[in-house]
């Protein structure tokens, strides 16, 4: 099975930079709060963005259910302790 799908010149290793979908929803979270522009400005940003939003929510209640790892949580956490992601 493997020479077959070597012949078809199948990659073995992943060239992707870690492009999961946590983690490009998690960037653009973490980019939105950081682009504030004075105090406030990216959490609100973030608020009113309801696929954000809508985002967050369903990594809290993954969490709730506990479908969330721990690394993930804790990628959450370090995000602003001005948004709390569990309860919005």
């Amino acid at each position: 099975r493997r020479e077959r799908l070597d012949n078809i010149g199948f990659a073995w290793v992943s060239t992707r930079k870690c492009g999961s979908s946590f983690m490009t929803n998690y960037r653009q979270v973490r980019d939105a709060i950081a682009s504030s522009d004075g105090e406030g400005g990216g959490i609100d940003a973030v608020r009113q963005n309801e696929v954000m939003i809508k985002w967050l929510r369903a990594q809290s209640e993954a969490a709730d259910k506990g479908n969330l790892s721990s690394d993930r949580i804790e990628f959450l956490d370090k995000l602003s302790s001005d948004l709390d992601w569990r309860n919005l």
